[in-house]
């Protein structure tokens, strides 16, 4: 068999090596809210009634989606459920902190409190996402690693 037959034409190796629209989607979707995430903590605070959601629910459900939307964003390329938590939980910890930091200058608060809540939902988030990964491994295999 001659090396010429055993290669793919240029046009199905690039198919291959493409991720899913999935993968893609949930990229997409974890870089808008990352965005939007830091846009809307970095907004001055107005004046007025107090939110209907306590503060620390938000913070909590916010971390929560961000980590699970990062997680997945990993587990979809092949990395391995430890080294997923391993990248974001640190990582997440280390945006949270520095989230709470940032937003002294715009006129709001940085509360260890609300960084707790960030961290218990990264906690949360990222376990979540490690299970279905763990329990589903199929759905998050990249294209290039399917057989």
């Amino acid at each position: 068999m001659n090396a010429e037959s055993t290669e793919k034409p240029a046009e199905t190796a690039a198919a291959d090596a493409a991720p899913p629209l999935l993968h893609r989607l949930t990229l997409a979707t974890l870089v808008v809210y990352a965005i939007a995430l830091v846009v809307g903590t970095h907004m001055p605070q107005e004046d007025g009634p107090p939110p209907v959601i306590p503060d620390k629910v938000l913070h909590f459900g916010a971390y929560l989606g961000l980590s699970w939307l990062l997680a997945m964003t990993l587990a979809q390329r092949g990395i391995a459920a430890a080294r997923v938590a391993a990248i974001t939980i640190p990582s997440l910890l280390l945006f949270g902190a520095i989230d709470e930091v940032t937003q002294i200058p715009v006129g709001r608060t940085a509360d260890p409190l609300d960084w707790l809540a960030d961290a218990a939902g990264i906690l949360l988030g990222t376990g979540a996402a490690v299970v279905m990964a763990t329990r589903w491994p199929k759905s998050f295999a990249t294209a290039a690693a399917r057989p």
